[in-house]
């Protein structure tokens, strides 16, 4: 049988307890199970798993005595069909595995306290075997060392802490600091650290023993709080700040519900917040995805569980349109077209997850459309989409037509050769000009009238012949001077087998955007499309600046494809 402790045997490990508002501060032990033989034999009561240690747990055990404490199955969360994972590919084998866990309770005190600890398997029969080697004893050190510093302006109102700026208006001024920083996780997960709610997570692997309390501040609507790297916690504006230090997992802890209460806005919202599980939704800039946040507050579960309604995540999305949703660490993806009143669950570690919430937007002809979503932060520089046929120009009253001397005695704007005309004018004499217009006019008559000749011959013969094409002389045209680009064609160029009403006309109801502009950063970009129908491939034109880019096409289902490409730039991305 293998078994994984935390902490481990052998080991020497550093706690520091901090301040708690509890009597006495919870050490944990977790035992991890390899096989699923092995979690067979303790949950049929064949052995028991304790923790022998001389902590003083209470009940008559004093500091020094040593005695036992036994480890406990976690049961494993039930199967959920529809289930969204938030767990990296490589951790799924995580979740299949069996955890043991308990707790022991320490009196709270201000001095160094040192304890020492072992395992053992007691099974059925009375038989005792020991899991360490003589010597190998665990050691555990609790130091009182508080996790967060805050600075001599802050109140306490019994569990919460309050700062406030009397109206001052501050830019990057400290406030608190954590004392191990890279210990912690912030929440929500963002380049941009400005923000009115920051929930910071401990690690566990920074905590072998001891649970630490989870720690929340929040600032109102007239400011914002940030937290660096190095651990500074920061406020801008004049805001009122909040701080509470969460210890429990089992009830809502007032505290926290008056800084999620206070505190939200229209960037931070909590869109649920359950005993142990905080469900924050928190736009990172305008037009980028919405990232939703799976918190765990004050858990040792190795596995949280949030179930969120389809309605509630489509309130996060200032577009009335379908949806995807996003797992960066895990490359998974759904597409939501129907706001459906549906559940689903999503599951992530004892650290806690995120995914994204990305509007859908159509592209291409109906009968070819693709619905995209891009999961990169980016603006949406336009949306070109089919347009209505536009209506006819309005038509212009024909002038009476005017003789070839009244034209050039006053020509008009219409005519096509207006400056040869014009200039015509002005060097050649009256007399001269008419000479020249009745010779024109004399040689078309001509040629018009061999042609009509040529026409009547010509058909003649086709009718001694037997000829079926019969020929007909265009009819002449009568000249009404309008502006060329608006005249009508001529009757016989239109189609006879169409009327106006027989002619499609496209409409917005009918098509699809044609074509999709945003304005992406440099780095990698992806993207997700979803077809219509069952496809063997993602064809749609993708361009970064107007040139081709090299696609990273992954293919998640019959429907559903994911694109990456990298760009040192960025720039104006054309799809479709």
């Amino acid at each position: 049988m293998h078994i994984t402790f935390s902490p481990a045997l052998g080991e020497t490990v550093q706690v520091s307890t901090g301040w708690t508002k509890r009597p006495a501060t919870r050490l944990h032990f977790s035992a991890t199970l390899s096989t699923p033989a092995d979690s067979e034999v303790f949950a049929r009561g064949r052995a028991k798993l304790q923790v022998w240690s001389d902590i003083p747990t209470g009940g008559g055990r004093n500091a020094g005595d040593w005695g036992e404490a036994e480890f406990m199955l976690v049961p494993p969360l039930p199967s959920d069909e529809n289930e969204f994972s938030l767990f990296p590919t490589d951790c799924d084998g995580e979740r299949k595995l069996t955890t043991l866990t308990v707790d022991l309770p320490v009196p709270a005190s201000n001095n160094e306290q040192r304890f020492s600890f072992t395992y053992r398997l007691v099974h059925s029969n009375g038989e005792i075997e020991w899991l360490g080697s003589y010597g190998q004893n665990g050691t555990l050190i609790l130091n009182h060392d508080d996790a967060v510093v805050l600075n001599k302006d802050w109140t306490a109102d019994g569990d919460l802490h309050c700062y406030n700026s009397n109206g001052h208006a501050v830019q990057g001024v400290e406030v608190a600091r954590l004392s191990r920083p890279s210990d912690y996780i912030q929440y929500p997960i963002s380049d941009q650290r400005d923000s009115s709610l920051i929930v910071l997570v401990p690690r566990p692997l920074c905590h072998p023993a001891l649970l630490p309390p989870t720690l929340v501040f929040g600032a109102t609507a007239s400011g914002s709080i940030a937290f660096n790297p190095r651990g500074a916690i920061t406020i801008s504006g004049n805001p009122s700040l909040l701080f509470a230090s969460l210890e429990s997992s089992d009830e809502i802890d007032p505290a926290a519900a008056n800084i999620f209460d206070s505190c939200s806005s229209s960037r931070t919202r909590v869109l649920s917040y359950i005993p142990g599980v905080l469900v924050l939704a928190t736009a990172v800039a305008a037009k980028s995805p919405v990232q939703v946040s799976i918190i765990p507050i004050a858990s040792s579960a190795s596995v949280l569980r949030s179930v969120l309604n389809v309605q509630s995540l489509a309130s996060v999305l200032s577009l009335d349109s379908p949806f995807f949703l996003f797992s960066p660490v895990r490359g998974a993806a759904r597409f939501i077209e129907e706001r459906l009143d549906e559940n689903i669950s999503f599951t992530a570690s004892q650290s806690g997850g995120h995914f994204l919430v990305c509007p859908a937007h159509s592209v291409g002809p109906t009968h070819d459309r693709w619905w995209v979503g891009i999961t990169s932060p980016h603006s949406l520089s336009a949306h070109a989409e089919a347009l209505p046929t536009p209506p006819p120009s309005p038509r212009l009253r024909p002038l009476p037509h005017r003789s070839s001397e009244v034209l050039m005695q006053s020509p008009d704007p219409s005519y096509l050769n207006l400056p040869a005309a014009i200039s015509s004018q002005r060097s050649a004499s009256p007399s001269s000009s008419h000479l020249v217009l009745r010779a024109s006019s004399e040689r078309r008559g001509l040629i018009a009238l061999i042609g009509r000749i040529f026409m009547f011959i010509f058909g003649l013969i086709g009718r001694l012949f037997g000829w079926n094409q019969q020929l007909t002389t265009p009819q002449k045209r009568i000249s009404d001077e309008r502006t060329p680009l608006l005249q009508e064609p001529l009757e016989e160029d239109v189609p006879t087998d169409h009327t106006d009403s027989d002619r499609p006309k496209p409409s917005i109801d009918q098509a699809s955007a044609s074509s999709l502009l945003v304005d992406v950063g440099r780095g990698h970009t992806t993207i997700l499309f979803q077809a219509d129908y069952p496809v063997t491939s993602c064809s749609v034109p993708i361009q970064l600046n107007g040139h081709d880019v090299d696609l990273d096409v992954q293919a998640l289902s019959d429907r559903l494809f994911l694109v990456e490409f990298a760009s040192i730039s960025g720039g104006s991305l054309r799809i479709c």
